[in-house]
């Protein structure tokens, strides 16, 4: 383990401070000038940490599956640049969204085997993350407020707050803080009024019942179930005043169990009667280019494997079927750890989820690289240090 794990301004830290202000001067300022002064030490330093990645570690697994699936969207994206193909996006635009959304993943793979990621600082590094998700909340509220004149609406700030859920399990030993935690982030998760959002924070309020539960020795289950009892009562006491007083809040309630599904009907049978009448042999293996959904129906997807099937074809969907068969088996063999698979089986249940009805792989929230990149290199890294430690008895 290197000495530089204790420095404060380590490589780890100078890039989460780089995204954190890059982000908090889009939500704040919105100027490009002053934008360009952190994004492009961070592009830099994601570029760096991915060559790092390639040149100094054997990847195997999920991250071999991972890199694989990155490289070839990669690809996919010089070609957009290349031939701009596509209407109503920029050229470049699909290789900024793949470094802005999966590339930070490399970058904190390699800080945690150099050992400069630690539990503890992923645990320091929550609270401003939480700071400038609730930043992001009310910016993006006002904003809406502004642009569509009502008080009311569907807040994409949601799924930060998502990406925020795997942090809890850093808490384990303070089960107080855990649930306090959870009441703040689900507190956004509902009144952001995401429906995509709240399923999926429903799944992971399930997964951190049963993994409270089953770490918890049989004398102080009792305790747990008293805290999580009182817990959802509080929660469906808020959902329930909430849905009484918010016309927009049951509303969408109202269109979700009438099988509302936000024109998603209609994008997903449009895109699927294109790839069927619509693509020769060689598109039908390799589609038709990155965001070609845009040519058909003027935007994106809303699901990971249709807008695969149609950007890159029947062989892009393999490669992100591979990938999430090797993310299972990984998280599956980090049982050993409770924290990594914890974390793994938040990670992996979320952005799965995201996959069937929204964009997972092209909107990743920086949090959940955070946790992907720690968790995805922690059993090589903890297997090394166990050898180390072996070799020098």
């Amino acid at each position: 383990m290197k000495s530089s794990k204790n420095k404060l301004f380590d490589a780890c830290n100078i890039y989460i401070l780089l995204w954190v202000c890059l982000h908090v001067q889009n939500m704040i300022l919105s100027s490009s000038l002053v934008s360009m002064l952190f994004y492009i030490p961070y592009l830099l330093m994601t570029l760096y940490y991915i060559g790092k990645f390639f040149v100094s570690f054997r990847p195997k697994g999920v991250m071999l599956a991972f890199s694989v699936f990155f490289v070839v969207q990669l690809c996919y994206g010089a070609l957009l640049l290349i031939f701009n193909n596509v209407s109503g996006v920029e050229s470049d635009s699909y290789l900024k969204v793949m470094f802005s959304s999966l590339a930070p993943i490399f970058a904190f793979y390699v800080f945690t085997k150099q050992g400069i990621l630690t539990e503890k600082k992923i645990a320091i590094w929550f609270i401003i993350f939480i700071a400038v998700a609730i930043g992001e909340y009310y910016t993006t509220l006002q904003r809406g407020i502004l642009e569509l004149d009502r008080e009311e609406m569907t807040n994409n700030a949601s799924y930060s707050f998502v990406g925020l859920i795997p942090f809890v399990f850093i808490f384990r030993e303070k089960r107080i803080w855990q649930f306090l935690i959870l009441a703040v982030l689900y507190y956004f998760i509902v009144s952001a009024m995401k429906r995509g959002g709240i399923l999926i924070g429903a799944i992971l309020l399930l997964w951190f019942a049963y993994i409270s539960l089953k770490s918890t020795p049989r004398r102080k289950k009792i305790g747990i179930m008293l805290f999580m009892s009182i817990f959802l009562f509080i929660g469906y006491s808020y959902v329930l005043d909430f849905y009484e007083n918010s016309n927009y809040f049951q509303r969408r309630i109202e269109q979700t169990v009438e099988g509302g599904s936000s024109g998603r009907d209609y994008i997903y049978s449009t895109l699927w009667n294109d790839y069927c009448t619509n693509y020769n042999a060689i598109q039908l293996l390799f589609g038709k280019g990155a965001f070609y959904t845009q040519n058909i129906v003027g935007l994106k997807a809303h699901n990971d494997w249709l807008e695969l099937l149609i950007d890159c074809g029947f062989i892009g969907v393999l490669l992100y079927l591979v990938y999430w068969i090797s993310f299972a088996i990984e998280w599956k063999n980090s049982k050993s750890n409770y924290l990594t698979y914890s974390m793994f089986g938040a990670c992996f249940l979320s952005t799965l989820a995201k996959t069937f009805f929204s964009m997972s792989y092209t909107d990743m929230p920086f949090y959940t690289c955070v946790i992907m990149g720690y968790c995805f290199a922690y059993p090589y890294t903890h297997q090394n240090q166990q050898l180390s430690q072996n070799n020098k008895r």
